[in-house]
């Protein structure tokens, strides 16, 4: 009869088999400063309604407002999205892909 084979758990993983996503934040700490960063920009948004039409400088100004939401979005979600597959069994990276998909 063979063996049955199981996953290793997180901890057993060699570092050099894993992502390097301190590249995108050292921490869940400085993920969580970007989040916050992230919901008051996204907050922020409301400022634009109506004006597009106002002025070809106002346009780009808005431009380069989406440009930052998008940056700083897709790293809020990687991160969170990519630690949650690490473990999808640990609840705080789940809830942390949670809010980042929410947000």
């Amino acid at each position: 009869m063979s063996e049955v084979k199981q996953l290793p758990k997180r901890e057993e993983v060699r570092l050099e088999d894993t992502w390097d996503l301190e590249k995108i934040y050292v921490n869940t700490e400085a993920w969580e400063a970007d989040f916050k960063k992230l919901e008051a920009i996204i907050a922020q948004s409301k400022e634009f309604r109506g004006t597009l039409a106002e002025s070809s400088e106002k346009l780009l100004v808005v431009i380069k407002y989406f440009e930052q939401v998008y940056r700083l979005a897709e790293n809020v979600y990687v991160y969170a999205h990519m630690k949650n597959d690490e473990d999808t069994a640990n609840a705080t990276y789940q809830a942390l892909n949670a809010r980042a998909t929410s947000i």
